[in-house]
């Protein structure tokens, strides 16, 4: 399995068209849990709070049960839950996404109603007991969805912008041909894209390297892809933004520096779009 430091940077992107077909699916507890910590220490580099993280004390989260009722998911799952690092539910860790956060807040929720809000409508398909969502479903959140099996993440019917140059899709007709799922899991994942887990992620953060995915405020994120309907003074906000971060140097490390982007982002909100700043301030978390 590949080290989540020796992953390329430029997966994702114009400069890595490389796609996940290949036979050699293999999952780790481990390394599952180091890439998604990555990811989430990546945005605290950008536009996080590193309070947003919520770490699972030694031994793991004493508040995720043996099991719900009517879960029906795999030890494995249960040890990877117990065992994930959260984001706290006001933060956006990309576009319209938000991290399910299973450690909280769930005592009185049965596995059905978990499953609907974390996994595809059931007649889109039966989603197996070892593949476990990571997103928490409202109107417009895509279904992300873990393999503990075959070490890999699928994007539930993604937009044409997430498929096009990377991951993989169309390729469980050749699965069940190979024997690696039965007939009855083909359709769901022939309508999804799908990643090695460690590739998922960082085709996330080329996302957010090259200001497609931008950070709205230090809780929300708005993707630039040209299909999504908002008025011109909140796209030119949005480039505004994405001016000012590189300005700064993003996505030089080196260079940036999140705090003072952060900060003339404010003033330059507060002088030009008035009229978005309680917007750029809020969570944009309803709950």
């Amino acid at each position: 399995m590949a080290n989540v430091d020796e992953i390329d940077e430029t997966y994702g992107t114009d400069e890595s068209y490389e796609t996940d077909e290949t036979n050699d699916y293999e999952y780790s507890r481990e390394e599952a849990i180091t890439v998604i910590r990555d990811y989430y220490q990546f945005l605290c580099t950008m536009y996080m709070d590193e309070s947003m993280i919520q770490e699972p004390p030694e031994g793991g989260w004493t508040s995720i049960p043996d099991g719900w009722t009517d879960f029906d998911k795999t030890e494995e799952v249960l040890e990877l839950l117990r065992h994930l690092p959260y984001l706290n539910f006001k933060v956006m860790g990309a576009p319209d996404c938000r991290f399910m956060n299973w450690h909280t807040g769930l005592t009185n929720w049965n596995g059905e109603k978990l499953k609907l809000f974390t996994e595809i409508l059931p007649e889109e398909g039966m989603i197996p007991p070892h593949i476990v969502g990571l997103t928490f479903i409202m109107r417009y959140t895509p279904a992300i969805l873990l393999d503990t099996e075959l070490g890999v993440i699928y994007w539930h019917d993604p937009p044409g912008e997430i498929m096009t140059g990377y991951g993989s899709f169309g390729e469980a007709t050749s699965w069940a041909e190979d024997g690696l799922i039965p007939e009855d899991q083909v359709e769901w994942r022939e309508s999804s894209c799908f990643w090695l887990f460690q590739h998922f992620f960082e085709m996330l953060k080329n996302k957010f390297r090259t200001l497609e995915f931008v950070p709205f405020g230090r809780h929300q994120v708005e993707s630039m892809w040209p299909f999504i309907q908002r008025n011109e003074e909140k796209q030119r906000l949005l480039e505004a933004i994405q001016e000012v971060y590189r300005d700064h140097g993003w996505p030089d490390m080196t260079r940036f520096r999140k705090e003072d982007c952060l900060a003339d982002i404010d003033a330059m909100v507060k002088a030009r779009f008035p009229d978005f700043e309680e917007d750029y301030h809020d969570t944009g978390y309803l709950g």
